[in-house]
């Protein structure tokens, strides 16, 4: 029993003697490297494109009558040449203006047959008055058509206020009214008119000296039509 406290009080000597005894902690080490980043994972597939959204409410009925296509191919204002090409898809549901029409036939009475007269506006968008107002007409007049003696008369069109854009961010205005009876280099050809659908489907191509256009240099002008008209119905 006597060892048995000896021991004790042996034991209990020694650990005060190393608690009182122990040295100050030392300095922190320094940090050890950043480890590298993983390297990234594959990306994932693309997923499905979604469908197409319906067509905005009124688009058919402002494209339903057909189109009437543009190129040009000259020289600008500054001297840089260009070609531009639009395709003018658009006509107003009311088919009428109070300066014009925009998509009619008329059928007159003539000494020796009928005079059919096309008129037809097309335009770059959604037509308005004041915003949208770039668009394509023609008025042409034809004699006896169809006929052994068919003749073209009068032939008219005009650029409105149409905006030729170059890579460049450079633009000028196109506002030009041609009679084809004054243009020299001219060609108005395939001339097709189905007296019961009412499609009439032609080509032109002329070239414009720069004093009559508003590109002030010379321009060739060519496209296709490929549009429905309604006939004016009159007392």
């Amino acid at each position: 029993m006597k060892l048995y406290r000896l021991l004790s009080i042996t034991l209990l000597t020694l650990s005060i003697c190393l608690v009182s005894c122990s040295g100050e902690d030392g300095a922190d080490g320094t940090n050890g490297i950043d480890g590298k980043n993983g390297d990234d994972g594959i990306n994932g597939t693309n997923g499905k494109n979604g469908a197409d959204g319906t067509d905005g409410e009124g688009f058919n009925e402002l494209t339903q009558y057909g189109n009437v296509t543009m190129a040009l191919k000259g020289t600008r204002p500054d001297s840089e040449g260009f070609e531009d090409s639009a395709d003018f898809t658009f006509t107003p549901v009311t088919l009428q203006n109070e300066d014009g029409s925009y998509s009619t036939l008329t059928i007159t009475e003539i000494d020796n047959g009928l005079r059919y007269g096309f008129e037809l506006t097309r335009f770059l968008s959604a037509p308005d008055d004041i915003y949208q107002d770039a668009h394509l007409y023609f008025f042409i007049q034809i004699d006896n058509l169809g006929e052994p003696e068919e003749e073209f008369g009068f032939i008219e069109f005009v650029i409105n206020n149409y905006a030729v854009i170059g890579d460049d961010n450079k633009y000028f205005i196109m506002n030009d009214v041609f009679n084809f009876a004054e243009v020299p280099e001219s060609e108005f050809s395939n001339f097709v008119f189905d007296p019961e659908t009412y499609n009439l489907t032609f080509s032109y191509n002329f070239m414009v000296d720069e004093e009559n256009n508003s590109s002030s240099n010379p321009i060739e002008i060519s496209g296709e039509a490929n549009v429905f008209v309604k006939e004016l119905v009159e007392e």
